[in-house]
């Protein structure tokens, strides 16, 4: 168990630590119908953007299905069923989190239950009445994406970025902190290594460094697309490329085993490798309940094929866990 959750799971109810270890059981146990209930959901405020990048789904248009936002009122039915459980919160999914304009409602509701609770964005919105309501709301942690160190680079594969915009967001978010004297939200810079940005990576802990960031992780691209068709991404160093067969992981998945994806209509999915939801497990909101759906045979069936061979599935081929080479860089 790792450091953070151990300290959470010390100073939670016993209503939570009692289904951690049903949660944990059954996944050394490989139970298809787990006995606990999730301790983690990624929760989709909303499925658009205002950038275009070259191979996320979203920014290319591929995804087929009505642009929506989850809200306030749905994201409360689902606080209200499994709230009393979770430990951790991921608020994104397909889709920049903050055109959600109830986001930080949403995370003030959600740390009434005591849970971890960890957003991202593409750095446009940390404007001055956002990051005080972010910084008030109790946030734990928050990503900002710079894939680059200049606008050229940047804009490269973040289309429509505006990196000055961003540096300045991220200024004003380290400072704001500083004057109220808070330690959250963690501020994560997440640079994500490409073959027209990784000259840049040595520079990357001082620039994340002058910024003031409380950590920075440099994480390998990825993409639903074919391998074949991501060469021009795909950086020379084959120590930062996930496809790299070497770097394979070959146990089991257990995220399947611990939570679950909730689109922002309903739609639950197994993880954030499914943006064309090819595995709709059920809806929260139409039909379903989290735990049935949990404990449903859809979601049995899909930990069945993943306990005998998950590379046969696609959405388990390119994800960070088969692959195990995000990395990570902390700064005191």
């Amino acid at each position: 168990m790792r450091v953070d959750l151990l300290k959470r799971f010390i100073f939670s109810s016993p209503k939570k630590q009692f289904n951690l270890l049903l949660v944990f059981l059954s996944y050394f146990l490989k139970i298809k119908k787990p006995w606990g209930i999730p301790i983690r959901l990624m929760i989709e405020p909303t499925n658009f953007c205002n950038l275009k990048c070259p191979t996320c789904p979203v920014g290319t248009g591929e995804i087929e299905k009505d642009k929506g936002v989850m809200s306030l009122n749905d994201l409360k039915k689902i606080i209200d069923e499994a709230g009393d459980y979770l430990y951790h919160i991921t608020l994104w999914n397909w889709g920049e989190p903050f055109l959600n304009t109830k986001l930080v409602e949403m995370i003030s509701y959600a740390k009434k239950k005591n849970i971890y609770v960890i957003t991202s964005t593409n750095g446009h919105f940390l404007n001055k009445e956002n990051i005080e309501k972010l910084v008030e709301s109790s946030l734990d942690e928050i990503i900002i994406a710079l894939d680059g160190l200049s606008q050229e680079t940047l804009s490269r594969y973040r289309v429509g970025a505006d990196f000055e915009k961003i540096k300045q967001g991220i200024n004003n978010l380290v400072e704001y902190k500083k004057i109220k004297n808070k330690k959250n939200p963690i501020v994560q810079l997440q640079f994500i290594a490409m073959k027209h940005n990784e000259h840049e990576i040595n520079e990357l802990k001082d620039f994340a460094s002058s910024l003031g960031v409380d950590k920075v992780i440099l994480k390998t691209f990825g993409s639903h697309l074919d391998v074949s068709k991501l060469k021009q991404f795909e950086p020379e160093d084959k120590k930062i490329s996930r496809y790299n067969v070497k770097n394979k992981n070959k146990n089991i998945c257990k995220n399947i085993w611990l939570g679950m994806n909730i689109n922002f209509d309903g739609n639950i999915v197994p993880c954030c490798y499914d943006p064309f939801e090819k595995h709709v497990l059920g809806n929260i909101f139409l039909e379903d309940n989290i735990v049935k759906v949990w404990r449903g045979n859809k979601f049995s069936d899909f930990r069945r094929s993943v306990l005998i061979n998950k590379n046969n599935i696609d959405i388990c081929k390119n994800c960070d866990y088969n692959n195990k080479l995000s990395k990570e860089i902390n700064f005191k």
